[in-house]
């Protein structure tokens, strides 16, 4: 592979997310010493492309990007992911949904990461910076192939195996933003499922505005702002209290919330750095 591609998709998580973690993972690229190229598309998706000096093999570059996927909820691994069919939208492609990729980096500053491509010692930093994600994510891919091996030992099948681990639907909803539109008829009725589901989990209020920016941006974004944020979220968590300690009364939206996973999760201590600053700014 003679570049990464990283490809930040709305079809993964809401726009808000998206952005987020475009920046997020522009800061972390650039911590490391690694210039990397952006465009964005007619869809609100966005892309960032790191050009190495040297090649990377295919596994590597894949386990590089599998492992920032633990960081940003919206990045998909696809490219990535198959050395035949593996593919991305450069600037300037046509978009399916109408108009092109554009742009995002100065022209002059593209075409000088281009030409100067990044070094191997800025690649061994990245290696590092994302040393806990490696690990993780070569547990998460042993747990799966074990399950996927028991399941085919039961004969279930590979399509009893889910494929986002043991992480509860509200979970990842809280990540994402994405929400069942057949069961939560609006933003307020999917985040009020989440924030039940904390409080059944015994969290507290600092804890839920902690991972608002840290492993659950998706809540942040179902407020559309952080004005309505800092406006709604106290109250509505009274009521997501409330709720847990009298559930005889389903709220709407929220009829079998209780029933996923309530262990404690593992609180990551908020997003890379805590400013957020356009990606690739360096050149």
């Amino acid at each position: 592979m003679a570049t990464l591609c990283l490809d930040l998709d709305t079809s993964k998580a809401v726009q808000g997310v998206v952005d987020e973690d475009a920046a997020a993972l522009g800061r972390l690229l650039d911590s490391c010493g690694l210039r990397c190229v952006a465009d964005v598309s007619p869809s609100g998706g966005r892309h960032l492309y790191v050009p190495l000096a040297e090649r990377m093999e295919a596994p590597a570059a894949r386990e590089l990007i599998e492992a920032m996927t633990l960081l940003a909820s919206s990045l998909d691994p696809g490219p990535h992911q198959n050395v035949t069919d593996g593919c991305i939208r450069v600037p300037g492609s046509l978009h399916k949904s109408g108009g092109r990729q554009i742009l995002t980096s100065a022209l002059s500053a593209a075409y000088d990461i281009l030409r100067r491509r990044n070094p191997p010692a800025a690649v061994q930093a990245l290696w590092r910076a994302l040393a806990p994600e490696l690990r993780r994510a070569r547990e998460l891919n042993n747990r799966r192939v074990n399950a996927a091996a028991a399941a085919a030992i039961r004969g279930l099948g590979s399509a009893a195996v889910l494929p986002g681990g043991s992480q509860s639907p509200l979970r990842v909803l809280a990540r994402t933003g994405l929400y069942d539109t057949a069961r939560y008829a609006s933003p307020s009725e999917a985040r009020m499922a989440v924030l039940n589901h904390f409080a059944a989990c015994g969290w507290s209020l600092e804890q839920v505005r902690r991972e608002l920016t840290g492993q659950f941006p998706g809540l942040a974004a179902l407020y559309a702002g952080t004005g309505r944020q800092e406006r709604l979220l106290a109250s509505e968590w009274t009521k997501a209290c409330a709720f847990t300690q009298n559930p005889g009364t389903p709220q709407q939206g929220a009829k079998s919330d209780r029933i996923n996973n309530t262990s404690q999760p593992f609180l990551t201590g908020g997003p890379l750095v805590p400013s957020v600053k356009p990606v690739c700014t360096n050149s």
